[in-house]
């Protein structure tokens, strides 16, 4: 087997492999954040209701009393 036979292969690998990671992310095609909840706080990011604040929060940045 020649060198450039094995580099070849190895190019086209990595072009199909590529090609089904793009294929697959965009069969996905779900926004990230794209997960807002009723009161259209991001669920992914972190962030909950809090209804005495009537706000979104990071229960860890800032609590909810």
């Amino acid at each position: 087997m020649s060198k450039k036979f094995l580099i070849a292969a190895i190019i086209l690998i990595i072009i199909l492999a590529l090609g089904f990671i793009w294929y697959k992310a965009k069969q996905n095609n779900q926004l990230i954040g794209g997960d807002r909840d009723s009161h259209g706080c991001i669920g992914s990011a972190g962030y909950s209701w809090c209804e005495q604040k009537s706000k979104c929060l990071r229960t860890w940045e800032e609590a909810c009393e």
